[in-house]
Protein backbone atom coordinates (compact mmCIF):
# COMPACT_ATOMS: atom_id res chain seq x y z
CA UNK A 1 0.00 0.00 0.00
CA UNK A 2 1.46 3.44 -1.19
CA UNK A 3 2.02 5.95 1.45
CA UNK A 4 -0.58 8.76 1.66
CA UNK A 5 0.62 10.56 4.40
CA UNK A 6 4.34 10.11 5.96
CA UNK A 7 5.39 11.02 9.12
CA UNK A 8 9.08 10.77 9.28
CA UNK A 9 11.49 11.10 12.09
CA UNK A 10 9.07 13.45 13.99
CA UNK A 11 10.32 14.60 17.52
CA UNK A 12 8.89 17.21 19.85
CA UNK A 13 10.54 18.79 22.77
CA UNK A 14 9.35 21.29 25.62
CA UNK A 15 12.06 22.20 26.72
CA UNK A 16 13.53 19.47 29.01
CA UNK A 17 10.29 17.42 28.52
CA UNK A 18 10.30 14.74 25.76
CA UNK A 19 6.20 14.78 24.45
CA UNK A 20 7.10 12.65 21.24
CA UNK A 21 10.68 10.28 20.06
CA UNK A 22 11.70 9.94 16.72
CA UNK A 23 8.01 8.97 15.42
CA UNK A 24 7.89 7.04 12.04
CA UNK A 25 4.10 6.78 10.81
CA UNK A 26 2.35 6.33 7.46
CA UNK A 27 -1.28 6.54 6.44
CA UNK A 28 -1.81 4.23 3.09
CA UNK A 29 -4.14 5.38 -0.04
CA UNK A 30 -7.60 4.35 1.40
CA UNK A 31 -6.03 3.01 5.05
CA UNK A 32 -7.57 3.86 8.35
CA UNK A 33 -5.37 3.73 11.18
CA UNK A 34 -6.24 3.86 14.44
CA UNK A 35 -3.53 5.62 16.85
CA UNK A 36 -4.20 4.73 20.39
CA UNK A 37 -2.45 5.00 23.63
CA UNK A 38 -2.61 6.03 27.60
CA UNK A 39 -3.43 9.90 28.62
CA UNK A 40 -0.05 11.88 28.05
CA UNK A 41 0.99 9.26 25.19
CA UNK A 42 1.87 12.18 22.30
CA UNK A 43 -1.21 11.10 20.13
CA UNK A 44 -2.98 14.67 20.03
CA UNK A 45 0.89 16.40 19.85
CA UNK A 46 1.26 13.90 16.56
CA UNK A 47 -1.86 15.35 15.41
CA UNK A 48 -1.21 19.18 16.27
CA UNK A 49 2.33 18.38 14.53
CA UNK A 50 0.85 16.39 10.93
CA UNK A 51 -1.87 19.67 10.99
CA UNK A 52 0.31 22.41 11.48
CA UNK A 53 -0.95 23.53 14.61
CA UNK A 54 2.71 23.31 16.80
CA UNK A 55 5.78 22.68 15.07
CA UNK A 56 7.81 19.91 15.72
CA UNK A 57 11.47 19.77 16.76
CA UNK A 58 12.72 17.41 14.39
CA UNK A 59 11.01 15.48 11.57
CA UNK A 60 8.86 16.09 8.52
CA UNK A 61 5.72 15.41 7.32
CA UNK A 62 4.85 14.60 4.12
CA UNK A 63 1.91 14.36 1.95
CA UNK A 64 2.21 11.92 -1.63
CA UNK A 65 6.00 12.28 -1.13
CA UNK A 66 6.19 15.96 -0.63
CA UNK A 67 6.98 17.83 2.53
CA UNK A 68 4.39 19.64 3.65
CA UNK A 69 5.50 22.84 6.13
CA UNK A 70 3.27 26.09 7.23
CA UNK A 71 0.24 27.08 9.20
CA UNK A 72 -3.43 24.54 9.52
CA UNK A 73 -4.64 26.80 7.14
CA UNK A 74 -1.72 26.43 4.19
CA UNK A 75 -2.17 22.26 5.27
CA UNK A 76 -6.24 22.54 4.61
CA UNK A 77 -5.57 23.56 1.29
CA UNK A 78 -2.64 21.06 0.77
CA UNK A 79 -5.54 18.12 1.92
CA UNK A 80 -5.02 17.47 5.52
CA UNK A 81 -8.43 18.39 7.81
CA UNK A 82 -8.47 17.49 11.66
CA UNK A 83 -10.57 17.75 14.74
CA UNK A 84 -9.37 18.67 18.28
CA UNK A 85 -10.29 16.87 21.54
CA UNK A 86 -12.28 19.69 22.69
CA UNK A 87 -14.63 20.64 20.12
CA UNK A 88 -13.26 24.13 18.27
CA UNK A 89 -16.91 25.36 17.40
CA UNK A 90 -18.39 28.67 17.13
CA UNK A 91 -21.53 29.08 19.52
CA UNK A 92 -22.67 31.89 17.90
CA UNK A 93 -22.93 30.23 14.50
CA UNK A 94 -25.74 27.43 13.89
CA UNK A 95 -24.62 23.97 13.24
CA UNK A 96 -25.37 24.05 9.50
CA UNK A 97 -22.44 27.36 9.52
CA UNK A 98 -20.12 25.86 11.69
CA UNK A 99 -19.64 23.16 9.09
CA UNK A 100 -19.82 25.11 5.99
CA UNK A 101 -16.67 26.85 7.44
CA UNK A 102 -14.85 24.09 6.09
CA UNK A 103 -15.72 24.96 2.99
CA UNK A 104 -14.02 28.36 3.20
CA UNK A 105 -10.95 27.07 5.51
CA UNK A 106 -9.26 25.37 2.32
CA UNK A 107 -9.15 29.43 0.64
CA UNK A 108 -8.80 30.88 4.19
CA UNK A 109 -5.60 33.29 5.12
CA UNK A 110 -6.99 34.16 8.31
CA UNK A 111 -10.09 33.81 10.30
CA UNK A 112 -11.95 36.77 9.00
CA UNK A 113 -11.28 35.24 5.56
CA UNK A 114 -13.33 32.49 6.86
CA UNK A 115 -16.31 34.78 8.00
CA UNK A 116 -16.17 36.73 5.10
CA UNK A 117 -16.54 33.06 2.73
CA UNK A 118 -18.77 32.16 4.85
CA UNK A 119 -21.31 34.88 4.38
CA UNK A 120 -20.71 35.21 0.40
CA UNK A 121 -21.42 31.77 -0.45
CA UNK A 122 -25.11 32.24 1.38
CA UNK A 123 -25.40 35.61 -1.14
CA UNK A 124 -23.25 33.86 -3.93
CA UNK A 125 -23.48 29.96 -4.44
CA UNK A 126 -26.39 27.55 -2.41
CA UNK A 127 -24.73 24.49 -3.95
CA UNK A 128 -22.50 24.49 -0.65
CA UNK A 129 -25.15 23.99 1.60
CA UNK A 130 -27.20 21.34 -0.44
CA UNK A 131 -23.74 19.71 0.35
CA UNK A 132 -23.85 20.39 3.87
CA UNK A 133 -27.12 19.55 4.57
CA UNK A 134 -26.30 16.15 3.16
CA UNK A 135 -22.97 15.66 4.80
CA UNK A 136 -24.88 16.38 8.30
CA UNK A 137 -27.75 14.22 7.33
CA UNK A 138 -25.04 11.03 6.58
CA UNK A 139 -23.24 11.20 10.03
CA UNK A 140 -26.72 11.65 11.85
CA UNK A 141 -25.85 15.69 12.62
CA UNK A 142 -30.13 16.90 12.48
CA UNK A 143 -31.82 20.24 13.23
CA UNK A 144 -28.72 22.28 11.27
CA UNK A 145 -30.60 25.80 12.29
CA UNK A 146 -29.82 25.19 16.22
CA UNK A 147 -27.23 27.87 17.30
CA UNK A 148 -24.25 26.02 18.19
CA UNK A 149 -24.28 27.25 21.71
CA UNK A 150 -27.71 25.14 22.74
CA UNK A 151 -26.55 21.97 21.61
CA UNK A 152 -24.99 19.25 23.08
CA UNK A 153 -21.78 18.06 23.73
CA UNK A 154 -22.39 14.76 21.04
CA UNK A 155 -23.86 17.37 18.52
CA UNK A 156 -21.08 19.67 18.90
CA UNK A 157 -18.45 16.86 18.18
CA UNK A 158 -20.33 15.69 15.09
CA UNK A 159 -20.53 19.16 13.76
CA UNK A 160 -16.73 19.36 13.89
CA UNK A 161 -16.51 15.60 12.46
CA UNK A 162 -19.10 17.27 9.59
CA UNK A 163 -16.65 20.62 9.08
CA UNK A 164 -13.47 17.75 8.55
CA UNK A 165 -15.22 15.94 6.27
CA UNK A 166 -16.83 18.60 3.83
CA UNK A 167 -13.63 19.60 2.83
CA UNK A 168 -13.27 16.46 1.49
CA UNK A 169 -9.79 15.76 2.39
CA UNK A 170 -6.58 13.34 0.85
CA UNK A 171 -6.41 12.73 5.17
CA UNK A 172 -8.60 13.50 7.81
CA UNK A 173 -7.50 13.32 11.19
CA UNK A 174 -9.78 12.29 14.16
CA UNK A 175 -9.11 13.16 17.53
CA UNK A 176 -11.27 11.70 20.40
CA UNK A 177 -14.64 12.21 17.77
CA UNK A 178 -16.56 9.85 19.85
CA UNK A 179 -16.90 10.69 24.08
CA UNK A 180 -20.81 12.08 24.46
CA UNK A 181 -21.82 11.00 20.61
CA UNK A 182 -25.18 8.54 20.68
CA UNK A 183 -24.87 5.41 19.10
CA UNK A 184 -26.46 7.11 16.11
CA UNK A 185 -23.92 9.58 15.60
CA UNK A 186 -21.44 6.75 16.00
CA UNK A 187 -22.32 4.69 13.30
CA UNK A 188 -23.03 7.62 11.27
CA UNK A 189 -19.02 8.61 11.66
CA UNK A 190 -17.96 5.24 11.22
CA UNK A 191 -19.91 5.03 8.20
CA UNK A 192 -18.54 7.88 6.41
CA UNK A 193 -15.07 6.90 7.00
CA UNK A 194 -15.59 3.89 5.33
CA UNK A 195 -16.81 5.99 2.23
CA UNK A 196 -13.53 7.66 2.76
CA UNK A 197 -11.91 4.58 2.72
CA UNK A 198 -13.46 3.61 -0.60
CA UNK A 199 -12.72 6.58 -1.61
CA UNK A 200 -8.79 5.96 -1.37
CA UNK A 201 -8.98 8.75 1.20
CA UNK A 202 -6.51 8.59 4.34
CA UNK A 203 -8.13 8.53 7.97
CA UNK A 204 -6.20 8.90 11.26
CA UNK A 205 -8.36 8.25 14.06
CA UNK A 206 -7.59 8.79 17.88
CA UNK A 207 -9.78 7.23 20.22
CA UNK A 208 -9.69 5.84 23.86
CA UNK A 209 -12.62 3.19 23.00
CA UNK A 210 -10.67 0.26 21.45
CA UNK A 211 -13.45 -1.31 20.77
CA UNK A 212 -14.66 1.42 18.39
CA UNK A 213 -11.48 2.05 16.60
CA UNK A 214 -10.88 -1.97 16.36
CA UNK A 215 -13.84 -2.43 14.73
CA UNK A 216 -12.88 -0.14 11.67
CA UNK A 217 -9.33 0.11 11.54
CA UNK A 218 -7.19 -1.46 9.05
CA UNK A 219 -4.06 -1.53 11.32
CA UNK A 220 -3.18 -0.07 14.93
CA UNK A 221 -0.18 2.28 16.09
CA UNK A 222 -0.14 2.51 19.71
CA UNK A 223 1.91 5.49 21.10
CA UNK A 224 3.60 4.93 24.59
CA UNK A 225 5.91 7.55 26.50
CA UNK A 226 6.32 9.11 22.99
CA UNK A 227 7.28 6.66 20.78
CA UNK A 228 5.84 3.81 18.65
CA UNK A 229 5.58 0.60 21.26
CA UNK A 230 3.79 -1.32 18.29
CA UNK A 231 1.67 -1.14 15.17
CA UNK A 232 0.73 -3.21 12.79
CA UNK A 233 -2.94 -5.72 11.74
CA UNK A 234 -5.39 -4.84 14.30
CA UNK A 235 -5.89 -8.37 15.73
CA UNK A 236 -2.09 -8.80 16.16
CA UNK A 237 -1.82 -5.72 18.14
CA UNK A 238 -4.74 -6.54 20.19
CA UNK A 239 -3.24 -9.77 21.09
CA UNK A 240 0.22 -8.70 21.70
CA UNK A 241 1.96 -9.09 25.21
CA UNK A 242 3.47 -5.54 24.32
CA UNK A 243 0.11 -4.21 23.72
CA UNK A 244 -1.39 -5.21 27.54
CA UNK A 245 1.34 -4.21 28.87
CA UNK A 246 2.17 -0.80 27.19
CA UNK A 247 -1.38 0.51 27.06
CA UNK A 248 -3.46 -1.77 29.66
CA UNK A 249 -0.96 -2.06 31.52
CA UNK A 250 -1.26 -5.83 32.43
CA UNK A 251 1.43 -8.26 32.02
Amino acid sequence: MSALLRCADIGKNYGGVTALKRIDLTVGVGEIVGLVGANGAGKSTLIDIISGNTEPSRGAVMLRDREVKGRPARRARAGISRTFQHPQISEVLTLRENVACGLASTRMRSPLHVLRELALSALIDTTPWAEVDRLCESIGLTDLDRVAGTVSFGDLRLAEVGRALVQQPDVVMLDEPFPGVDDEGVMGVLAALRTLRGQGKGVLLVDHNVDIVASIADRLVLIADGEVAIEGPVDECLASSVFRERYIGVA
